[in-house]
């Protein structure tokens, strides 16, 4: 067990680094090239499209279900004595709750941290260098928060939901992916974004874990 542990820390640590030498390259080689490309080609999302993935990629609606979840819960419990611990309910809606909102957090103290202008103000003039603590709206581009909450929910719902992690995961691509198309961001601003989710959820479930808070269903034994 100690060595398998060992290992899966190695491996982790591994992808942190190779992550994050990826959103160095990209920043120095990929993302000029990219919003010129895109800027050119005149790309446009449907407002039908775009509406409904930037609301996904925000903390609001995940906050507000998880709050919302765990008031009916306590409302039930404290009417009939009713506990929804066996089926995990509190547990898992405390864990969507702190994941979407400690992704955005993250997200938005590394954003004010960095200060990088977004891709309008190099297209209009050229301003390309990150501005450390530079808390304008116009210089909060890296990492993404859009991709760190997509990123975030999808991690946290295969963790829930495991037979539809590749679902989870399609639909947190498109999401950060649109904020590229639209202009928004850098492609290393929404690598960066993901890096945040994930690291936040695995951080998040390792807390759960040590206070042997289970959120997975345990599977039946055959008899």
């Amino acid at each position: 067990m100690a060595t398998n542990y060992i290992e899966h820390r190695l491996l982790a640590s591994l992808g942190i680094c190779a992550a994050l030498i990826t959103i160095v390259a990209s920043i120095i080689v990929l993302d000029r090239p990219t919003i010129n490309y895109i800027h050119d080609m005149a790309i446009a999302l449907p407002c039908g499209l775009v509406v409904p993935l930037g609301i996904l990629g925000e903390p609001t609606p995940y906050i507000v279900v998880s709050s919302l979840v765990l008031l009916f819960c306590g409302i039930v419990y404290h009417n009939t004595g009713f506990s929804f611990s066996e089926f995990r309910i509190p547990a898992r809606a405390c864990f969507i709750f702190l994941a979407a909102i400690g992704s955005w957090l993250n997200a938005e103290m590394l954003k004010i941290s960095f200060g990088r202008p977004r891709p309008p103000l190099y297209l209009a003039g050229g301003i390309y260098a990150f501005q450390p603590f530079n808390a304008a709206t116009d210089f909060a581009s890296f990492p993404s928060e859009h991709a760190a909450v997509a990123s975030a929910m999808a991690a946290a719902f295969s963790i829930l939901i495991p037979a539809y992690r590749s679902t989870f995961f399609l639909l947190a691509a498109i999401i950060a992916i649109s904020r590229l198309l639209i202009g928004l961001q850098y492609p290393s601003d929404i690598l960066a974004g993901g890096l945040v989710g994930m690291i936040t959820v695995v951080c998040l479930e390792a807390m759960f874990d040590r206070f042997a808070i289970e959120l997975r269903h345990e599977k039946r034994r055959l008899r």
